[in-house]
Order: structure tokens, then C-alpha cells, then sequence
């Protein structure tokens, strides 16, 4: 692969995390609703977003039983990474929700080097570990065994390894992903459907939860097909670190020491990252 299309990757990449770091605005908007009930009508509407652009592009969904497959339980476990993050969420678990941010990346980057044999350079190493460290660190703040932070972790990084194998385009893929839980989202959107009036401009925010949900997937998805699993999962790390910014600058939470210290490690890896990768293509270039 060219260096012009791994930096297009890695900007798709970027782009996406960044975007689901500051996604908190939206959801902000529409707190009112059950967070059940948001889950399964963002699918919805990422299915109805997604059917009127594989209409307008008349796509053929069928290559062949096994693609089909493979993207269905791309399907399922992005439904389940979100339906354990909501549960841990509502089970006032929220800085163990949190954790999963930090977890999930690790996971990615150990299923790039074990799994596809991924060659690290000493540097790139170097800022694994020192994320590593950094979970390990988040975890002993946390006071107990993250159970569940891991689980929301591993269905993400196995959704991240069927988008890797995925033949489909971004588009057809996450159509066929929300097809297949279309079914269980529209059962929990009916159970938990609002039984008290709501304002007419949070049903308008809402309605815009297939866009929220489609775009930044659909840039994944495009980067998963040019990265390595490793180097996506570590640009994973962008979302902890604007979602953090978010809520300091925006939100106004307060700053501890162990949200300071996470952040510093967070941004000293992403530079010795940066600083491999550039290294990289400058040789190549020479």
C-alpha cells in the first residue's frame, strides 16, 4: 500500500475517533430518552440512512454465503459492544464504562500482532507499552477487576477484525451490520419507548442518530480496509483523549491527578507513534 494512501487511512481513522470522542454534544440533546431506547432507534435510523444510499447506488449485497456471514457478526458484536456499554453506563458504573476506551485499543493492537503478524518498530513499541501502562494505571484507579470495561473492549476489537476481512464497501457493510440486529433494536425501541411527552426538538435531535451513528463508522470502516489492526487500534485513542478534553473544557469537570496522568501518557505514546510512522515514510521516500 502507498504512503498516500496509508496517510488517508490514518486521517479516515482519526477522523472517526475524533468525532466519536465528541459525539457527548449529540447525545447530550437527547438525555431525556432511555438510553435503551436511543440504542435501538440509532440503529434504525443507521439502517434507514444506510438503505436509501445502497437504493441510490444499487448495490449487490450477495458475494457469497461466507462474506455474507462474516459481516453479520460484525453486526451482532458492534450490537453487543453497545448494548454493554449502556448496561454498565445505567448500572452506575460509568468510570468502568470509561475504561473500555483505554482497554479496547490494547486488545486491537495485541489482535494485529499476534493474529496478523504485524511488525512493530522499536519506537512503536515503546508507545504500546507505554499505553499499556496506562491502562494498568486506570485500572488500579478504579479499585476493582474492570470485568465488564474488558468485555465492551473485546466485542469492539472483534468488530474490528471482521471489518479488517470484510470484501463489502463501508456503505454495504454497515448496512448488512445493522440489518442484522434491526430486529432486536426495534423489540428494545418498542419496550422502552417514551411514556411521558417529550419536546419536539429532542424527537428532531434524535431523528439524527442514524447520521451520528453512520458517518463515523462509515470512516472506519474505509480506514480498517488500509491500516493495520495494530496502528487503527492505537488511533483509538483519540476518542478517550477529545472525549477527556470535552469534558474539562466543556463540561467543566474536574481535573485530578489521575485523569492529568492519564492524559500525559496518552499524549506522550501518540507521539512516539507519530514520530515512528513519519520516520517510516520519510525513509521510504529517501
Amino acid at each position: 500500500m502507498s504512503d498516500n494512501n496509508n496517510n488517508k487511512s490514518i486521517l479516515l481513522a482519526s477522523a472517526a475517533y475524533i468525532i466519536w470522542g465528541l459525539l457527548p454534544l449529540y447525545w447530550k440533546s437527547v438525555q431525556n430518552f432511555d438510553s435503551a431506547f436511543v440504542l435501538g432507534l440509532r440503529v434504525i435510523t443507521t439502517f434507514i440512512f444506510t438503505l436509501i444510499i445502497i437504493i441510490y447506488k444499487k448495490a449487490n449485497l450477495y458475494r457469497g454465503i461466507k462474506p455474507l456471514i462474516s459481516i453479520i457478526i460484525a453486526g451482532i458484536f458492534l450490537g453487543l459492544n453497545w448494548y454493554l456499554y449502556i448496561y454498565t453506563v445505567n448500572s452506575g458504573h460509568v468510570l468502568e464504562a470509561g475504561l473500555a476506551y483505554y482497554i479496547a485499543p490494547i486488545l486491537s493492537i495485541l489482535v494485529g500482532i499476534i493474529v496478523f503478524r504485524e511488525k512493530k518498530t522499536p519506537l512503536e513499541y515503546a508507545a504500546i507499552i507505554l499505553m499499556f501502562i496506562g491502562m494498568i494505571y486506570q485500572t488500579i484507579t478504579l479499585g476493582k477487576p474492570p470485568i465488564m470495561a474488558f468485555f465492551i473492549g473485546l466485542t469492539f476489537s472483534i468488530y474490528g477484525l471482521f471489518k479488517k476481512l470484510t470484501i463489502y464497501s463501508s456503505w454495504e457493510s454497515l448496512f448488512l451490520e445493522t440489518t442484522a440486529i434491526l430486529i432486536p433494536s426495534i423489540i428494545l425501541s418498542t419496550i422502552y419507548f417514551p411514556k411521558t411527552p417529550q419536546p419536539i426538538h429532542t424527537w428532531v435531535s434524535l431523528m439524527f442518530a442514524g447520521v451520528a451513528t453512520g458517518i463515523p463508522l462509515y470512516l472506519y470502516a474505509k480506514a480498517a480496509k488500509g491500516l493495520q489492526v495494530s496502528t487503527l487500534g492505537f488511533l483509538q485513542f483519540l476518542l478517550p483523549f477529545f472525549a477527556t478534553l470535552l469534558a474539562i473544557f466543556v463540561y467543566k469537570e474536574e481535573v485530578n491527578l489521575n485523569r492529568a496522568i492519564t492524559l500525559a501518557i496518552i499524549i506522550l505514546s501518540a507521539i512516539l507513534y507519530a514520530i515512528s510512522i513519519f520516520k517510516n515514510s520519510a525513509n521510504k521516500n529517501n
